[in-house]
């Protein structure tokens, strides 16, 4: 759930990002016009409050500060907008004069709505949208025998579709929220749990996806393991173990090409698909097993790994290049360990 917040929180702020310039500008329309004409009421103070708040939260996010405090006084001054708003064209209405601003705030009350259900949690947005909706109804209760039929139709329009409104966007963010979810159980169904980096469900999709492009653009397969493993998890335990995995995974990440795929094929076992031909690709490896073997690892110090080198060939199915690959790493085992072998003259293709 905390990914799927940190996710909605980054929409907002490119959505703040976007759009608060253009009401800021909006806004700063209004209050000119009624500066203009001198007309210094309701409509033009609070024009004036709102374009602080847009500008000084824009400001906010632009910096990338905490908005939280900003985000409660804009929708703290926007709902008090529109029930002040509401209150007083009410009472305008049963007194045969216009509404506020001319119902211009009525235009905006689906924004105030959407931004108090993107601020808010949903429950408690449930509530507060509920709750603005009652309180703007009062006033209407009040007034309702002074207002004459085109009052009392227009405002039986708004509140009908207020209320609708409503109804929609708790199915519409509830709707979000299963979205988010299903998106990030789908990311996590790739990740390895430990190591956080793609798992073979991925790297047989990535397999798929190169297969069918291999003859526009070649690829070669690099697999490797950590050398004795299994006599370091007897001998510093499994959480040394899994540490050192860990470790392993961050050091190729920080030495793998960027356009690399690189996961974890299961146990002590790593791939990387690279764009590259064979005898290249023999030399990536050659890069990622020295920084394996200059790195000091937490606890036991040096650890190696060796490794299988072969290009994909037409043909090839995805456990024909793997055994391949596989038997690769094990004629480096045999050979010493801490070695790279490719399918070409694996022999003497020690680096």
């Amino acid at each position: 759930m905390n990914s799927v917040r940190k996710k909605f929180e980054e929409l907002k702020r490119k959505a703040y990002l976007t759009i608060l310039p253009l009401i800021f500008f909006s806004s700063l329309l209004t209050f000119s016009i009624r500066a203009s004409q001198q007309e210094f009421g309701f409509e033009f103070y609070i024009n004036g409050v709102l374009l602080i708040a847009f500008l000084a939260t824009w400001y906010a996010v632009f910096i990338k500060k905490k908005i939280v405090l900003f985000e409660y006084i804009l929708l703290f001054l926007l709902v008090a907008y529109y029930l002040i708003a509401t209150w007083l064209s009410l009472h305008n209405l049963a007194n045969h004069r216009s509404l506020v601003g001319n119902g211009m705030f009525i235009i905006w009350l689906p924004l105030i709505l959407i931004y108090l259900f993107s601020v808010l949690k949903r429950t408690l947005a449930i509530y507060l949208s509920l709750s603005v909706f009652v309180a703007s109804i009062i006033p209407a209760i009040l007034h309702v025998r002074v207002l004459d039929v085109a009052g009392l139709e227009f405002f039986f329009q708004l509140y009908i579709a207020t209320f609708i409104f409503i109804l929609f966007l708790i199915a519409t963010f509830k709707l979000f929220h299963l979205h988010a979810k299903l998106q990030l159980s789908q990311q996590q169904m790739y990740l390895d749990s430990l190591t956080k980096i793609n798992n073979r469900y991925k790297i047989n999709e990535w397999f798929k996806t190169c297969m069918k492009n291999a003859k526009v653009q070649p690829f070669s397969i690099i697999f490797f393991d950590v050398d004795r493993f299994k006599e370091i998890n007897d001998r510093y335990g499994h959480l040394i173990g899994d540490q050192v995995l860990l470790e392993l995974s961050e050091v190729v990440q920080r030495t793998k090409e960027p356009d690399a795929f690189f996961g974890r094929w299961g146990g002590e076992e790593f791939i990387l698909i690279v764009f590259r031909t064979e005898i290249e690709a023999l030399q990536v490896a050659e890069q990622i097993r020295q920084s394996i073997d200059e790195h000091s690892f937490s606890t036991i110090g040096n650890v190696t790994a060796s490794f299988g080198v072969t290009e994909y060939r037409e043909g090839d199915t995805i456990n024909a290049v793997m055994q391949r690959a596989d038997q690769l790493l094990y004629k480096s085992k045999e050979m010493g360990r801490n070695r790279v072998t490719a399918s070409v003259g694996w022999d003497d293709s020690r680096y």
